[in-house]
């Protein structure tokens, strides 16, 4: 009996640690997959960081360039009230044509968020660990879109300027943008000055955009721009962390 107990005794001790062998090796199976999948996720998230970072330098790279073509449509609506403020300016119907035609250009510049767009429709969102940059991610996205509804508003008043300029002359014009050679583009084409002077409606309209250019120079310049750069130093420190 004795020895019978001690053989049961001892295939117990190895059944257990045959189960034991095994649950180590289905721990150490499970702790590794999920290491697997924590390092897939973790590089996964650096992708999406950098190209976050690539999206919001284009945005950068885009606002400073529309800054830059407001700036030109700014010059070009305040010569037209200069001119119309005193029509004997010495001013050729050539150079009045661009004038006018570029006053009425609408020259914004809207990101499109391909990397935010793509993470968001995949569900990849939760891949971005950092609270903080998610919540500046939709932040800098929803700033963006609800003063783009209040911009679009204006651009119907803007293209009646360019609508209005092309009501003065005698023929319709070449389109031409703001470094055009406009001689050869407007050239043999005249203007209605008398009608022009008389056109109270097109003051009031070039005032408006003088003003909404401001407005569309000062949100890049003070609140876009600043925004994407503190967004991309945001991701720069936590990819340094990697």
């Amino acid at each position: 009996m004795k020895k019978i107990l001690e053989t049961l005794k001892q295939k117990w001790a190895e059944y257990l640690l045959e189960i034991f062998v095994i649950m180590i090796g289905i721990l150490g199976a499970f702790a590794l997959n999920n290491w697997n999948d924590q390092k897939k996720n973790t590089n996964e998230e650096t992708i999406i960081l950098r190209n976050l970072i690539e999206d919001l330098k284009a945005d950068i790279k885009g606002y400073n360039q529309s800054i830059g073509w407001l700036k030109l449509r700014q010059a070009n609506v305040d010569s037209v009230l200069m001119f119309l403020n005193d029509p004997d300016l010495p001013v050729n119907d050539d150079q009045l044509i661009h004038w006018l035609i570029t006053s009425g250009y609408i020259l914004d510049y809207k990101p499109v968020y391909p990397t935010y767009t793509e993470i968001m429709g995949s569900g990849k969102l939760s891949l971005i660990q950092s609270v903080r940059i998610k919540k500046e991610l939709d932040n800098y996205k929803s700033n963006f879109d609800n003063d783009n509804r209040i911009f679009s508003s204006y651009d119907e008043g803007i293209k009646r300027i360019e609508s209005k300029a092309l009501s003065f002359t005698s023929d319709t014009p070449q389109a031409q943008f703001f470094g055009d050679d406009y001689r050869s583009k407007n050239k043999n084409i005249t203007v209605d000055r008398s009608k022009l002077a008389r056109d109270e409606d097109l003051v009031v309209l070039l005032k408006h955009n003088a003003y909404h250019t401001q407005v569309e120079m000062n949100m890049k310049m003070l609140e876009y721009i600043p925004m994407a750069d503190s967004l991309i130093k945001i991701i720069e420190m936590e990819l340094s962390k990697r």
